[in-house]
């Protein structure tokens, strides 16, 4: 009777063992505030990463700075001159996923360009990634 009691354990102790073992190095995003960000969100699509970085940079205190460029360098933008004058960001994330039983791994890298389009009342973000075999 009583390992009736402990089989849910049992099995979730079990399924736990056969899934994946996944590790991700995020070096190549840096330590800025848009780097944080992309930790959590990197791999949930451009969508995702629009969303997320929107919400980091569309605050009140930055759109209404005479010049948020600066405040978009400070949380790990590079301002590019040349037209069209954006600010951008590019990085990289590396995973590794190895099957439970280590007889296969698979190795991705993530490259992550965002444009940020200073706009009058809000800053446009548009990102692009590339997921490739290393």
């Amino acid at each position: 009777m009583k390992i009736l009691k402990y089989t849910p354990m049992l099995a979730l102790l079990t399924a736990c063992a056969l899934d994946p073992v996944a590790t991700a190095d995020y070096s190549g995003l840096g330590d800025s505030e848009v780097a944080k960000t992309l930790r959590y969100s990197a791999f949930t699509s451009s969508v995702g990463i629009d969303y997320a970085v929107g919400q980091l940079v569309n605050k009140p205190d930055i759109l209404a700075m005479p010049d948020p460029r600066g405040k978009l360098e400070q949380l790990g933008f590079t301002y590019v001159p040349t037209p069209p004058a954006d600010c951008t960001y590019d990085g990289s994330a590396k995973t590794t996923i190895m099957s439970p039983d280590a007889s296969r791994t698979e190795r991705y890298k993530l490259t992550i360009h965002i444009a940020a389009k200073i706009r009058r009342n809000a800053i446009e973000i548009a990102s692009t990634t590339k997921r490739e075999n290393y």
